[in-house]
């Protein structure tokens, strides 16, 4: 029954780790505005070879492949991935500013990876744009799934506790053999 409960505990895991690492690869076309050859140029290319610094253009109705600072536009974000939250969420452009941005304090700014973006407004000319901040696991969501797939070990006090009683108990056990064995000599 052991070694049952063992294979079958083993299946589980082997099946939600490929389930982990499925959702955690996600790949979508994205246009993007990149400098080439010192002119501004739209492309479209995978979400897979983004890299911070990026414009990319605010795909509607999919999931955010990236962190981005939203510049242009914009929109309402379901963000229950990553927060649990059912209320859809409403994002902003940055204001233009002589104050440095903050992520920590401007996270309405922020489109976050693994959020689906439901609608996008447009205020001007073009499509919203959004700067790419971060990508892979240096996103809010893959970190999330970094702590998924390595979490880290924890140290747990009781352990080491039991460890010190233990030996604790064998000195004094020793200690008292030892004293048995001179008194028994002694007299």
């Amino acid at each position: 029954m052991t070694v049952i409960s063992v294979g079958i505990t083993l299946y589980q895991t082997m099946q939600t780790r490929s389930k982990l690492q499925q959702l955690s690869h996600y790949e979508i076309g994205v246009k993007v505005h990149r400098r080439v050859a010192g002119e501004l140029t739209t492309i479209m290319i995978s979400s897979a070879q983004l890299v911070p610094g990026d414009l990319m253009e605010i795909p509607e109705g999919v999931m955010m492949p990236c962190d981005a600072l939203l510049l242009k536009g914009s929109c309402i974000m379901n963000e229950a991935m990553l927060t649990g939250e059912s209320i859809p969420v409403s994002k902003h452009p940055l204001p233009c500013s002589d104050v440095f941005h903050n992520p920590k304090d401007d996270r309405q700014h922020i489109l976050f990876s693994g959020t689906k973006c439901i609608y996008t407004r447009h205020y001007e000319e073009g499509a919203g744009l959004a700067l790419v901040i971060s990508t892979g696991f240096d996103t809010l969501k893959g970190g999330l799934v970094r702590t998924m797939l390595f979490p880290k070990n924890l140290d747990v006090g009781f352990q080491t506790d039991s460890y010190k009683f233990i030996f604790g108990l064998a000195i004094m056990g020793l200690l008292g053999e030892f004293s048995l064995e001179i008194l028994t000599i002694m007299f």
